[in-house]
Order: structure tokens, then C-alpha cells, then sequence
């Protein structure tokens, strides 16, 4: 069975898939995978059986037009960049029912979409979102992102006090600066360069 590296732009971004008969499956923890490609393709517009809906249609949508407008790629309205990474956060809405889409994941989703196409960006961005532990954030009213924010300010207090300090003198909590940083996997905020090397330290995992 062959491991496939996809990688594609500098600095790159890595997943390993494997490969069979079948096409592309994604490995998840405890050694079981899912033909996630083929599941993207049911996500999409059927013009026999007419498109799944997503409740999140107009999120999704509005947040299209401010992914990355200044980027070559995705500054055309309707252009292919845009219409990718709408298929993309279309297709994960139907496939994660009990999270769907959420307001931020477009930026993930066009980190991934520079780097291979859209169906192994969206195979990413499932293996992520469940394996890496990033749909847990969305969860029962966000409690584990709030645990993230516990987190990082214990250890700004142990490894950076005189910052941490600062923040307090000023009244600073981590809710007001890093759900951003969490939710997005720091893809918003950040440079491209920045962002991928965070991408690819994170797969490489």
C-alpha cells in the first residue's frame, strides 16, 4: 500500500494519505481510515438529486468574500479559488452534522486549498477537525476552548511573567485576544509564511 505526500508551495504543507484500489483514504488514530474523497463528492451539488442543504449556507458565504481577499487566488468573486473553498466549507457543513460549519474555518480550509486540491484540502480538514482535536473547541458551549485559555495564561505565567503581569495590569484576558488563534489554528491573523510553517509542525506531529 503506497503513502502518498501531498505537498504543494513553499513552505509546504504535508499529509500522508493512503492509497488503494479505492482511491484515497485519510488514517485516523487507532489505526482505522475513511474514504473521505469519495465522501466529498456526495457532499456536492447533485443536478440529479439536486444539493444537500446546509443551515450555515449564509455564513458560509459572507465568509467566502473575507478569506484572504488580497490573495491572488481568492480575490475574485466567484472565481475559482472562492468557488473551491466553498465547496470545501460547504461539503464539511453536511459532513459534520453536529458541528457543521463555523464561523473562521474558511481561512483553515484555504491554507489547505493553496497547498492540494480541494478534495484532499477537504480530507485535511476532516482529519484535523476530529483527529487533531479542533471540533472539540466548538463543543458543549466552547468549554474546551475556555480550558485553552486557562492553559495559556498558566503557562504565560510560568514561561513569559513579566508579560503575563503586563495583561493583568491592563485587565487582558486570553478570551480577548486568542479565540482567534484557537479556533482558526492561528490562520487568520498571521502571515502566510507564518502560517504554514504552524500547519506543517502540526501534521507533522
Amino acid at each position: 500500500m503506497e503513502q502518498v505526500h501531498v505537498s504543494k508551495g513553499s513552505p509546504s504543507v504535508k499529509a500522508t494519505f493512503r492509497t488503494d484500489g479505492c482511491g484515497p483514504h485519510l488514517n485516523f488514530s487507532g489505526g482505522s481510515s475513511v474514504n473521505l474523497c469519495g465522501t466529498f463528492s456526495s457532499m456536492l451539488p447533485d443536478p440529479a438529486d439536486g444539493a444537500k442543504d446546509s443551515a450555515q449556507e449564509s455564513v458560509i458565504t459572507r465568509d467566502i468574500h473575507r478569506t484572504f481577499p488580497a490573495h491572488d487566488y481568492f480575490k475574485d468573486t466567484g472565481g475559482d479559488g472562492q468557488e473551491s473553498l466553498y465547496k470545501i466549507c460547504k461539503a464539511y457543513a453536511v459532513y459534520d452534522e453536529d458541528i457543521g460549519y463555523c464561523q473562521g474555518q474558511s481561512f483553515l480550509a484555504a491554507v489547505l486549498l493553496l497547498h492540494m486540491p480541494e478534495e484532499q484540502a477537504f480530507c485535511v480538514l476532516v482529519k484535523i477537525m476530529y483527529d487533531y482535536g479542533l471540533r472539540d473547541l466548538y463543543k458543549n458551549n466552547f468549554e474546551d476552548l475556555h480550558c485553552k485559555f486557562y492553559q495559556l495564561e498558566r503557562l504565560m505565567q510560568e514561561q513569559l511573567p513579566d508579560l503575563h503581569s503586563h495583561f493583568c495590569d491592563l485587565n487582558l484576558e486570553a478570551h480577548m485576544y486568542a479565540s482567534q488563534w484557537f479556533l482558526t489554528l492561528f490562520t487568520a491573523k498571521f502571515p502566510l509564511c507564518m502560517v504554514f510553517h504552524i500547519i506543517d509542525l502540526l501534521l507533522c506531529e
